[in-house]
């Protein structure tokens, strides 16, 4: 078989271990050629890790999380297996969570109305003057 590059990881303050050996595909995940189930294949490698500590495969309608939102992160102790249903209802809160901080942050800075925020964010108005009354409401408080 072929020279194959020496895995190296590096750990981050945070505690995750990032590949540093290897390139991420697109969407910041690190693949690499394994042996599995007796066979060379490609796969993510955080679900190899967390196979491998748990000794099963990913059940089918399941998926590896990553808690620390680390997409190539390797830490065993990053990793948790959750539902496709809770997985995407996590990401999709945590993404929501970035967003609207951002918002805010850019509301608080350039002064944007309503409709402007919304356009900058490509939300609907409604949702551009729900975040401003939002947002208004942490200054009160």
């Amino acid at each position: 078989m072929a020279n194959r590059k020496e895995l190296v990881l590096k750990e981050t303050p945070s505690g995750c271990l990032i590949p540093t050996s290897h390139k991420m595909n697109q969407d910041g995940y690190f693949r690499k050629r394994l042996w599995f189930g007796g066979e060379l294949v490609m796969m993510m490698y955080h679900r190899y890790v967390w196979q491998n500590k748990h000794g099963v495969t990913v059940p089918d309608g399941h998926e590896v999380d990553h808690m620390c939102r680390v997409r190539s992160c390797c830490n065993e102790d990053h990793l948790q297996l959750l539902t496709v249903s809770d997985h995407k209802v996590k990401t999709n809160v945590e993404r929501s969570k970035d967003r609207i901080e951002e918002a805010y942050q850019t509301w608080r800075d350039e002064e944007l109305t309503g409709v402007e925020l919304a356009k900058k964010y490509s939300v609907t108005p409604d949702t551009g003057w729900r975040w401003i009354r939002m947002f208004q409401l942490r200054h009160t408080h």
